[in-house]
């Protein structure tokens, strides 16, 4: 019996091997998202936006357009995203975070900007090329890590707010549960404020 099992276990073992083997059709893999958000202005809207928006970062964009369209489309995009002023991030807070993010775009356009410029100058200019775009992206870096720091600082005050909750809900959990049993069975029926 032990040799009917142990020559049934390497039949399936070898069949196993041979099946994998064999050559299966390709399937193609589905292609990725496309990023959001999926949009892309067109012509008339990007002429429209391109008309509001300050002439140096103008003339970078189109620098970020010769040599790259598709960096440029998606700076433009989101430079575009963060001008809407959506009445749902009209409060402080939301507001500073809006501009905040504006204005960290607009230092990317500028160090791509930059870095094209330095790709471009001669060989005497790419040294001051250089510490241009090195003091660039120290600016922006500053500017993403106050970002950062800011919701660290709101996440923090609301694990905060979230723990004292959790610790007042543990401390009156008898009167939470009673409640809850007063409302599931009716009982509480004649002690309704109104």
């Amino acid at each position: 019996m032990k040799k009917l099992n142990y020559s049934i276990f390497i039949l399936l073992l070898l069949t196993s091997v041979l099946v994998q083997g064999q050559d299966r059709p390709d399937i193609p893999t589905p292609p990725p998202p496309p990023p959001f958000p999926n949009f892309k202005l067109s012509p008339e809207e990007e002429q429209k936006y391109l008309e509001n928006i300050d002439s140096d970062l103008l003339s970078k964009l189109q620098e970020i357009k010769e040599v790259d369209e598709a960096k440029y489309a998606r700076l433009l995009r989101n430079l575009y995203w963060k001008s809407i002023n959506w009445p749902i991030f009209a409060n402080g807070r939301n507001k500073e975070k809006m501009e905040t993010e504006k204005k960290i775009i607009e230092y990317e356009i500028l160090t791509e900007s930059l870095s094209i410029e330095y790709k471009k100058a001669p060989p005497e200019e790419k040294e001051k090329r250089k510490k241009e775009l090195q003091n660039n992206l120290s600016q922006l870096f500053d500017l993403k890590e106050r970002q950062k720091e800011k919701e660290v600082i709101i996440l923090e005050t609301e694990l905060r707010k979230l723990k004292e909750k959790i610790a007042a809900r543990k401390k009156n959990k008898d009167v939470i549960i009673k409640r809850r049993m007063e409302e599931l069975l009716g009982d509480g029926e004649y002690l309704e404020w109104e």
